[in-house]
């Protein structure tokens, strides 16, 4: 078997049975989201030596992941200006308590809509929707994405780009136009689909430090193919 035959595609559901297995043998969201997170900060500054970084996130937590980017590359000197999109209160336990955290470093979200005048940032990275998202995204998801496509600058998407389906590679209408995606764990099953190149960009998957046989695991339990 060859190295790509042997890659583990993960749709919506494995993605979904690798977190629960994970958590079941102690390893907790907090830190799943922290390991996601810290590797995604490094890997951006080390790619672009960024000044100045805008970040949109969610409500779930994929916008938790975009949280723990955000609070790493402050930590490394980068200007970093975050829009949290959507209900506040909706937000799932472990964003909620990055969030906490952010604002503990006495920072803050900005506004919503961004000043179309002000200029652009170094990198602008993606962290409104995640795996579990299906159909065209919603208000204020929606125009936050067109707002993202309209930056010039490169851009990252965290797990997916957001508008992706997981599973078909079906892009909604809007999409995020990544230039490079940061995956979790497994290259998304979606991003086989020839539909989703454009979106998708370059793809680089990002270790979690599971243990060993997890991820194959949640594949053979989860239904579907892998």
């Amino acid at each position: 078997m060859s190295a790509a035959e042997d890659i583990r595609w993960l749709g919506r559901e494995q993605s979904r049975r690798v977190d629960a297995l994970a958590m079941r043998l102690g390893t907790s969201e907090l830190t799943l989201m922290e390991r996601a997170g810290t590797a995604c900060a490094e890997r951006i500054f080390a790619a672009y030596s960024p000044r100045v970084v805008w970040i949109a996130c969610g409500v779930g937590n994929n916008g938790g992941d975009g949280l723990v980017i955000a609070r790493h590359l402050l930590q490394r000197g980068v200007v970093v200006r975050l829009w949290l999109v959507g209900d506040l209160s909706k937000m799932t336990a472990a964003t909620a308590a990055n969030w906490e955290r952010w604002l503990e470093m006495g920072q803050r979200q900005e506004a919503w809509p961004p000043n179309r005048q002000e200029v652009g940032p170094d990198v602008a990275v993606d962290c409104l929707l995640g795996t579990g998202s299906k159909g065209d995204p919603r208000p204020p998801v929606a125009e936050a994405i067109e707002w993202l496509n309209r930056v010039t600058s490169p851009r990252v998407a965290i797990d997916l780009p957001s508008g992706l389906d997981c599973d078909s590679g079906e892009p909604g209408k809007p999409t995020v136009h990544a230039d490079w995606t940061l995956t979790m764990v497994g290259p998304k099953r979606g991003f086989r689909a020839a539909q989703a190149a454009p979106y998708v960009g370059r793809w680089e998957v990002i270790d979690l430090e599971l243990p060993a046989g997890l991820i194959a695991q949640a594949c053979e339990e989860s239904s579907g193919e892998w």
